[in-house]
């Protein structure tokens, strides 16, 4: 591209306020801080838990080796294993 300098830009990407609500990967919403402020407070237990949260990564780690590697993954054997 022409006129484009090089390193890094800021550009403001609009965000449906839909998806915002939702969570979708830009980070925690306003109603995932008031869920979490009342765990702290005791008020509610928490929804998802700690396993959890390390099995979505499992996935999306296997997810990105298959894609980068055209391999199948099955996440009941082997390194990718979630049996636990």
């Amino acid at each position: 591209m022409q006129g484009t300098q090089p390193g890094p830009r800021l550009l403001e990407i609009p965000v449906d306020p839909l998806l915002l609500d939702a969570g979708d990967h830009n980070g925690s919403t306003f109603y995932q801080h008031q869920k979490f402020l009342a765990v702290l407070q005791g008020q509610q237990a928490v929804e998802v838990s700690l396993t959890d949260g390390l099995k979505a990564v499992v996935i999306g780690l296997a997810a990105e080796h298959s894609a980068q590697t055209g391999e199948r993954i099955d996440l009941t054997r082997d390194d990718w294993a979630l049996n636990w």
